[in-house]
């Protein structure tokens, strides 16, 4: 059930920039936080005073574990992991709140209400409260959790993404850099034709391909994008001999007429910059959003007074370990030949390994992104 996820966004799926730098969080908080043993009972931790108690943090990590389904079964390792990145998540919350606040555009009480309304209208045959109830979510938490998510969203719009800007010489050299990423191998349409009786489908065929929509009663018709070498060997040999906007040889199989027709042939190659824009946009918005919320983070982080209990002091070193090895390794990679959209040398965020950066398909250039659940 969706709606019980505040991270990501319920109704379209789209993350916040708490997923970018979770993990920087993790290594700057070493150095900015220290360890309290004087905080108040159920308290994880405090951001510049605002205290973020086990009850919230327990909250968010329950309302992932509905949104993502049955899970197996947890390991004191990865609940270690799950307590310090939604600890994490909740203090950089706190510190965009902060910055939204100072600039006089903290989220509304109003803006909360009207959201939460939104989201109990999504529901038919079921209350918002009851389904809480039936997942073991506190009312008040969610609802607080909706405050979080709504932060952010607004944290993204209002602070980060005004200073972006993307101009087509970025965009050029991107496709410069990587147009293996938007090659389209050479691939046609074609389309499976069969019919019970000869001459139905020689009729179509004297149409074909300017009338192929309209296809009579008796006959069907299948049209597909795809390349030559996905045929079976012999019927590659029967399509290759087709003149693109031409039906192939009647032939009769198991008591119908079947015949191949190819509408249009493409040569494939590399996809012009302009076919593919909004997608190499995208990628590098993507990019300068993790820059700007990299250097955000540091310097809020310079001057914030973060206090962590004793407990999870131990955690968030070991994963900030595991984040510092982790970029270790992406660095030593984007080293071996990646080129950043630029022209500058790589960063830790360079688009060889980006899993926002589009990848060209046969026709449309479509991206394909490995979507997981926010951090």
């Amino acid at each position: 059930m969706p709606h019980s996820a505040i991270l990501p966004d319920p109704r379209n799926g789209r993350r916040p920039p708490l997923r970018l730098c979770c993990l920087l969080l993790l290594s700057c908080l070493l150095a900015a936080s220290c360890v309290e043993s004087g905080l108040p009972d159920g308290a994880l931790a405090s951001v510049n005073g605002k205290t973020i108690t086990l009850r919230l943090v327990q909250a968010l990590m329950d309302s992932r574990s509905v949104d993502m389904g049955a899970l197996e079964a947890s390991t004191p390792e990865s609940m270690k992991k799950q307590y310090g990145e939604a600890l994490g998540t909740l203090i950089i919350a706190c510190l965009a709140e902060e910055e939204l606040a100072e600039r006089g555009q903290s989220v509304s009480e109003e803006t909360v209400r009207r959201e939460e309304q939104l989201i109990r209208e999504d529901y038919e045959d079921e209350d918002l409260n009851a389904y809480l109830e039936r997942e073991a979510l506190d009312y008040a938490d969610w609802r607080e959790l909706l405050r979080v998510h709504l932060t952010m969203q607004a944290f993204e719009r209002l602070v980060l993404l005004p200073g972006i800007r993307i101009s087509v010489d970025e965009v050029r050299a991107y496709h410069a850099a990587n147009e293996e990423r938007f090659h389209v191998p050479e691939h046609m349409m074609l389309c499976f034709l069969a019919a019970e009786e000869k001459a139905s489908l020689e009729s179509y065929c004297r149409r074909f391909p300017t009338g192929r929509d309209n296809v009579p009663d008796g006959l069907r018709v299948q049209c597909l994008d795809m390349e030559e070498s996905e045929l079976p060997e012999q019927e590659r040999k029967e399509v290759s001999a087709i003149n693109e906007g031409k039906c192939g040889k009647i032939r009769e199989v198991d008591g119908s007429f079947r015949a191949f027709g190819v509408v249009v042939r493409h040569k494939g190659g590399v996809q012009p910059a302009a076919a593919v824009y909004p997608f190499i946009e995208g990628a590098l918005r993507e990019q300068k959003l993790r820059a700007a919320f990299s250097q955000w983070l540091e310097r809020r982080l310079a001057n914030a007074d973060i206090r962590v209990a004793p407990a999870l002091r131990p955690v968030l070193e070991d994963m900030a370990k595991r984040s510092r090895e982790r970029e270790a390794r992406k660095a030593a990679q984007t080293t071996d030949g990646a080129t950043d959209p630029t022209g500058k040398e790589p960063e830790r965020d360079a688009p060889s390994d980006d899993p926002d950066t589009p990848k060209a398909g046969k026709d449309d250039g479509k991206d394909t992104e490995a979507s997981g659940p926010a951090s």
